[in-house]
Protein backbone atom coordinates (compact mmCIF):
# COMPACT_ATOMS: atom_id res chain seq x y z
CA UNK A 1 0.00 0.00 0.00
CA UNK A 2 2.78 2.42 0.90
CA UNK A 3 4.67 1.64 -2.31
CA UNK A 4 1.60 2.10 -4.53
CA UNK A 5 0.76 5.41 -2.83
CA UNK A 6 4.30 6.62 -3.50
CA UNK A 7 3.71 6.44 -7.26
CA UNK A 8 0.23 8.01 -7.19
CA UNK A 9 1.57 11.48 -8.20
CA UNK A 10 2.86 10.20 -11.54
CA UNK A 11 -0.69 9.45 -12.71
CA UNK A 12 -1.87 12.76 -11.26
CA UNK A 13 0.83 14.68 -13.12
CA UNK A 14 -0.16 12.95 -16.36
CA UNK A 15 -3.75 14.06 -15.76
CA UNK A 16 -2.89 17.70 -15.09
CA UNK A 17 -0.66 17.80 -18.18
CA UNK A 18 -3.63 16.61 -20.26
CA UNK A 19 -5.65 19.47 -18.82
CA UNK A 20 -2.87 21.99 -19.29
CA UNK A 21 -2.30 21.36 -22.97
CA UNK A 22 -5.69 20.09 -24.15
CA UNK A 23 -8.09 22.26 -22.12
CA UNK A 24 -6.36 25.39 -20.85
CA UNK A 25 -5.36 27.95 -23.46
CA UNK A 26 -2.85 30.78 -23.44
CA UNK A 27 -3.60 34.47 -23.03
CA UNK A 28 -5.86 35.85 -20.31
CA UNK A 29 -7.64 33.60 -17.85
CA UNK A 30 -11.14 32.42 -18.74
CA UNK A 31 -12.93 34.85 -16.40
CA UNK A 32 -11.18 37.80 -17.99
CA UNK A 33 -11.96 36.57 -21.51
CA UNK A 34 -15.64 35.96 -20.68
CA UNK A 35 -16.00 39.42 -19.10
CA UNK A 36 -15.21 40.99 -22.49
CA UNK A 37 -17.89 39.00 -24.34
CA UNK A 38 -21.66 39.13 -24.39
CA UNK A 39 -24.59 37.57 -26.16
CA UNK A 40 -23.99 34.94 -28.82
CA UNK A 41 -20.21 35.52 -28.77
CA UNK A 42 -20.12 34.60 -25.09
CA UNK A 43 -22.20 31.47 -25.76
CA UNK A 44 -19.92 30.38 -28.62
CA UNK A 45 -16.84 30.91 -26.48
CA UNK A 46 -18.36 28.81 -23.69
CA UNK A 47 -19.29 26.01 -26.09
CA UNK A 48 -15.77 25.99 -27.55
CA UNK A 49 -14.28 25.79 -24.04
CA UNK A 50 -16.64 22.90 -23.22
CA UNK A 51 -15.53 20.99 -26.32
CA UNK A 52 -11.92 21.32 -25.15
CA UNK A 53 -12.80 19.63 -21.85
CA UNK A 54 -14.12 16.61 -23.76
CA UNK A 55 -10.84 16.02 -25.61
CA UNK A 56 -8.92 14.41 -22.69
CA UNK A 57 -11.71 11.88 -22.17
CA UNK A 58 -10.94 10.36 -25.58
CA UNK A 59 -7.47 9.51 -24.30
CA UNK A 60 -8.82 8.37 -20.93
CA UNK A 61 -11.19 5.94 -22.67
CA UNK A 62 -8.24 4.47 -24.59
CA UNK A 63 -6.29 3.96 -21.37
CA UNK A 64 -9.30 2.38 -19.64
CA UNK A 65 -9.77 -0.01 -22.56
CA UNK A 66 -6.14 -1.14 -22.26
CA UNK A 67 -6.50 -1.55 -18.48
CA UNK A 68 -9.63 -3.67 -18.91
CA UNK A 69 -7.76 -6.00 -21.25
CA UNK A 70 -4.84 -6.25 -18.79
CA UNK A 71 -7.21 -7.08 -15.93
CA UNK A 72 -8.94 -9.73 -18.03
CA UNK A 73 -5.71 -11.56 -18.89
CA UNK A 74 -3.96 -11.13 -15.52
CA UNK A 75 -4.34 -13.78 -12.83
CA UNK A 76 -4.62 -11.96 -9.51
CA UNK A 77 -3.95 -13.73 -6.18
CA UNK A 78 -6.93 -14.58 -4.03
CA UNK A 79 -7.68 -12.04 -1.34
CA UNK A 80 -9.69 -14.44 0.81
CA UNK A 81 -8.18 -15.90 4.00
CA UNK A 82 -7.15 -19.56 3.86
CA UNK A 83 -9.22 -21.81 6.10
CA UNK A 84 -7.30 -23.65 8.82
CA UNK A 85 -7.72 -27.35 9.50
CA UNK A 86 -11.00 -28.21 11.23
CA UNK A 87 -12.07 -24.55 10.97
CA UNK A 88 -15.69 -23.87 10.15
CA UNK A 89 -16.47 -20.70 8.25
CA UNK A 90 -18.74 -18.38 10.26
CA UNK A 91 -22.28 -18.19 8.89
CA UNK A 92 -22.43 -14.39 8.65
CA UNK A 93 -24.06 -12.77 5.65
CA UNK A 94 -22.90 -9.41 4.31
CA UNK A 95 -25.41 -7.44 6.35
CA UNK A 96 -24.35 -9.11 9.62
CA UNK A 97 -20.68 -8.50 8.82
CA UNK A 98 -21.30 -4.82 8.12
CA UNK A 99 -23.27 -4.41 11.35
CA UNK A 100 -20.51 -6.15 13.34
CA UNK A 101 -17.90 -3.85 11.79
CA UNK A 102 -19.94 -0.73 12.52
CA UNK A 103 -20.11 -1.77 16.17
CA UNK A 104 -16.30 -1.75 16.26
CA UNK A 105 -15.74 1.86 17.31
CA UNK A 106 -12.05 1.81 16.42
CA UNK A 107 -12.91 0.72 12.89
CA UNK A 108 -15.69 3.28 12.44
CA UNK A 109 -13.45 6.12 13.59
CA UNK A 110 -10.82 4.90 11.14
CA UNK A 111 -13.46 5.05 8.39
CA UNK A 112 -14.34 8.59 9.43
CA UNK A 113 -10.69 9.65 9.44
CA UNK A 114 -10.14 8.20 5.98
CA UNK A 115 -13.24 10.09 4.80
CA UNK A 116 -11.70 13.30 6.15
CA UNK A 117 -8.29 12.56 4.63
CA UNK A 118 -9.57 11.91 1.11
CA UNK A 119 -11.65 15.09 1.38
CA UNK A 120 -8.49 16.99 2.33
CA UNK A 121 -6.50 15.56 -0.56
CA UNK A 122 -9.08 16.16 -3.27
CA UNK A 123 -9.96 19.65 -1.99
CA UNK A 124 -6.37 20.86 -1.83
CA UNK A 125 -5.61 19.64 -5.34
CA UNK A 126 -8.94 20.87 -6.72
CA UNK A 127 -8.63 24.44 -5.43
CA UNK A 128 -4.91 25.14 -5.87
CA UNK A 129 -5.46 26.46 -9.42
CA UNK A 130 -8.41 28.59 -8.33
CA UNK A 131 -6.41 29.92 -5.35
CA UNK A 132 -3.54 30.98 -7.62
CA UNK A 133 -5.95 32.69 -10.05
CA UNK A 134 -7.66 34.55 -7.21
CA UNK A 135 -4.40 35.78 -5.69
CA UNK A 136 -2.72 36.74 -8.97
CA UNK A 137 -5.05 38.02 -11.71
CA UNK A 138 -2.19 38.35 -14.19
CA UNK A 139 -1.84 34.57 -14.71
CA UNK A 140 -4.10 32.19 -16.62
CA UNK A 141 -5.25 28.61 -16.01
CA UNK A 142 -2.40 27.07 -18.00
CA UNK A 143 0.21 28.88 -15.90
CA UNK A 144 -1.52 28.22 -12.58
CA UNK A 145 -1.72 24.50 -13.37
CA UNK A 146 2.06 24.43 -12.88
CA UNK A 147 1.44 24.89 -9.15
CA UNK A 148 -0.64 21.72 -9.10
CA UNK A 149 2.17 19.82 -10.83
CA UNK A 150 4.56 21.05 -8.14
CA UNK A 151 1.98 19.98 -5.53
CA UNK A 152 2.06 16.42 -6.87
CA UNK A 153 5.85 16.47 -6.78
CA UNK A 154 5.67 17.70 -3.18
CA UNK A 155 3.29 14.82 -2.36
CA UNK A 156 5.78 12.37 -3.88
CA UNK A 157 8.66 13.82 -1.85
CA UNK A 158 6.56 13.85 1.32
CA UNK A 159 5.63 10.22 0.72
CA UNK A 160 9.27 9.19 0.18
CA UNK A 161 10.36 10.97 3.36
CA UNK A 162 7.50 9.34 5.27
CA UNK A 163 8.52 5.90 3.98
CA UNK A 164 12.04 6.49 5.27
CA UNK A 165 10.83 7.76 8.66
CA UNK A 166 8.47 4.81 9.06
CA UNK A 167 11.44 2.45 9.03
CA UNK A 168 12.63 4.05 12.27
CA UNK A 169 9.47 5.55 13.81
CA UNK A 170 5.99 4.02 14.33
CA UNK A 171 3.70 4.82 11.41
CA UNK A 172 1.15 6.66 13.53
CA UNK A 173 3.80 8.98 14.98
CA UNK A 174 4.83 9.96 11.47
CA UNK A 175 1.18 10.59 10.60
CA UNK A 176 0.74 12.63 13.79
CA UNK A 177 3.64 14.99 13.12
CA UNK A 178 2.78 15.41 9.45
CA UNK A 179 -0.80 16.28 10.46
CA UNK A 180 0.31 18.75 13.14
CA UNK A 181 2.55 20.53 10.62
CA UNK A 182 -0.36 20.58 8.15
CA UNK A 183 -2.62 22.11 10.79
CA UNK A 184 0.00 24.82 11.46
CA UNK A 185 0.41 25.45 7.72
CA UNK A 186 -3.34 26.08 7.34
CA UNK A 187 -3.13 28.45 10.30
CA UNK A 188 -0.35 30.41 8.58
CA UNK A 189 -2.48 30.64 5.43
CA UNK A 190 -5.25 32.30 7.47
CA UNK A 191 -2.79 34.91 8.82
CA UNK A 192 -0.84 35.67 5.63
CA UNK A 193 -3.43 35.88 2.86
CA UNK A 194 -0.91 36.80 0.18
CA UNK A 195 0.22 34.67 -2.76
CA UNK A 196 2.28 32.72 -0.21
CA UNK A 197 -0.94 30.79 0.32
CA UNK A 198 -0.28 28.94 -2.93
CA UNK A 199 3.10 27.79 -1.62
CA UNK A 200 1.44 26.75 1.63
CA UNK A 201 -1.02 24.64 -0.40
CA UNK A 202 1.98 22.98 -2.07
CA UNK A 203 3.52 22.34 1.37
CA UNK A 204 0.23 20.83 2.56
CA UNK A 205 0.33 18.46 -0.42
CA UNK A 206 3.69 17.21 0.81
CA UNK A 207 2.31 16.77 4.32
CA UNK A 208 -0.54 14.57 3.03
CA UNK A 209 2.04 11.94 2.03
CA UNK A 210 1.57 9.25 4.72
CA UNK A 211 -2.18 9.73 5.09
CA UNK A 212 -4.17 7.20 3.06
CA UNK A 213 -1.94 4.14 3.34
CA UNK A 214 -1.31 4.64 7.07
CA UNK A 215 -4.93 5.21 8.04
CA UNK A 216 -6.13 2.34 5.84
CA UNK A 217 -3.68 -0.28 7.11
CA UNK A 218 -3.84 0.80 10.75
CA UNK A 219 -7.64 0.67 10.68
CA UNK A 220 -7.64 -2.81 9.14
CA UNK A 221 -5.46 -3.81 12.08
CA UNK A 222 -8.51 -3.36 14.32
CA UNK A 223 -10.22 -6.30 12.59
CA UNK A 224 -9.50 -9.54 14.41
CA UNK A 225 -11.78 -11.84 12.42
CA UNK A 226 -9.99 -12.57 9.10
CA UNK A 227 -13.35 -13.37 7.46
CA UNK A 228 -14.38 -9.72 7.99
CA UNK A 229 -11.23 -8.22 6.49
CA UNK A 230 -12.43 -8.29 2.89
CA UNK A 231 -15.65 -6.43 3.71
CA UNK A 232 -13.78 -4.05 6.02
CA UNK A 233 -11.33 -3.19 3.25
CA UNK A 234 -14.21 -2.50 0.86
CA UNK A 235 -15.90 -0.23 3.40
CA UNK A 236 -12.69 1.72 3.87
CA UNK A 237 -12.28 2.16 0.12
CA UNK A 238 -15.81 3.58 -0.01
CA UNK A 239 -14.60 6.47 2.14
CA UNK A 240 -13.24 8.06 -1.02
CA UNK A 241 -16.71 9.63 -1.06
CA UNK A 242 -15.05 12.27 1.13
CA UNK A 243 -13.43 13.50 -2.07
CA UNK A 244 -16.88 14.44 -3.33
CA UNK A 245 -18.14 16.00 -0.09
CA UNK A 246 -15.28 18.20 1.12
CA UNK A 247 -14.64 20.11 -2.13
CA UNK A 248 -18.36 21.03 -2.10
CA UNK A 249 -18.05 22.19 1.52
CA UNK A 250 -14.94 24.24 0.76
CA UNK A 251 -16.58 25.75 -2.35
CA UNK A 252 -19.66 26.68 -0.31
CA UNK A 253 -17.45 28.26 2.37
CA UNK A 254 -15.56 30.22 -0.31
CA UNK A 255 -18.89 31.56 -1.61
CA UNK A 256 -20.18 32.75 1.77
CA UNK A 257 -16.84 34.27 2.86
CA UNK A 258 -15.93 35.69 -0.54
CA UNK A 259 -12.35 34.45 -0.08
CA UNK A 260 -10.72 31.38 -1.57
CA UNK A 261 -7.91 31.67 0.99
CA UNK A 262 -10.28 31.66 3.97
CA UNK A 263 -12.09 28.63 2.51
CA UNK A 264 -9.00 26.54 3.29
CA UNK A 265 -9.89 26.95 6.98
CA UNK A 266 -12.21 23.94 6.61
CA UNK A 267 -9.06 21.81 6.68
CA UNK A 268 -8.54 22.58 10.34
CA UNK A 269 -11.24 19.92 10.66
CA UNK A 270 -9.68 17.38 8.29
CA UNK A 271 -6.19 17.69 9.75
CA UNK A 272 -7.73 17.81 13.23
CA UNK A 273 -9.43 14.46 12.68
CA UNK A 274 -6.13 12.91 11.61
CA UNK A 275 -4.33 14.36 14.66
CA UNK A 276 -6.93 12.91 17.04
CA UNK A 277 -6.82 9.53 15.28
CA UNK A 278 -3.03 9.25 15.34
CA UNK A 279 -2.64 10.56 18.90
CA UNK A 280 -5.34 8.31 20.34
CA UNK A 281 -4.14 5.08 18.78
CA UNK A 282 -0.47 5.68 19.55
CA UNK A 283 -1.36 5.59 23.25
CA UNK A 284 -4.36 3.25 23.26
CA UNK A 285 -4.28 1.21 20.06
CA UNK A 286 -6.76 -1.53 20.95
CA UNK A 287 -8.79 -0.26 23.92
CA UNK A 288 -12.12 -0.60 22.17
CA UNK A 289 -11.28 -4.07 20.90
CA UNK A 290 -10.24 -5.23 24.35
CA UNK A 291 -13.63 -4.17 25.75
CA UNK A 292 -15.47 -5.84 22.88
CA UNK A 293 -13.50 -9.07 23.35
CA UNK A 294 -14.35 -9.15 27.08
CA UNK A 295 -18.02 -8.51 26.34
CA UNK A 296 -18.06 -11.30 23.75
CA UNK A 297 -16.48 -13.76 26.20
Amino acid sequence: MNISQTFLPFGSIAGILLGKYLIFSGGENLDAQLSKLSGSARVRFGEAALQKTLQPYKYIIMVIAVMIILFLITQFPSGKPKAKANETKPKENLGQTVIALLKNHNFTYGMFTLFMYVGLQVSIWSFTIRLALNLDHSINERTSSNYVIVSYIAFFVGRIVADYLMRKIPHLKVLLWYSILGFIAIGYMMIDRSFNGVYVAILVSGLMGPGYATIYTETLGFIKDPHQTETAGAMLVMMVVGGGVWPAIQGWFADITGSMTISFAVHFLTFGAMIVYAYHYIKHPFDGLAKETKATK
